[in-house]
């Protein structure tokens, strides 16, 4: 007998799965209720790419020789001031 990852059946007779789907539960969203989600949802996963992003930067930098903070805010002002500045070798 195999199971799913949420624990059931991977088969079923029919006389099983009409009594495992009249114990599962359905929530009815109204269309307001799917676009949040979906905005949380992009909203999350933007998120997480962004702080990838992020915590590449400091390594870039160090691959060509510039020593920059970690962390968001501390890192992020270091970089724009050593890429903005025309004293620095960095080339735009």
């Amino acid at each position: 007998m195999s199971f799913n990852n949420q624990g059931m059946k991977a088969s079923y007779t029919p006389d099983e799965f009409s009594h495992v789907r009249s114990r599962q539960h359905f929530l009815l969203r109204s269309f307001e209720q799917q676009v949040l989600q979906g905005l949380h949802r992009i909203r999350s996963l933007w998120m997480a790419t962004r702080t990838t992003r992020i915590n590449a930067l400091p390594g870039l930098c160090r691959e060509f020789g510039i020593s920059v903070a970690t962390g968001r805010r501390n890192g992020l002002v270091q970089i724009s001031r050593v890429l903005f500045d025309p004293e620095t070798a960095v080339r735009h």
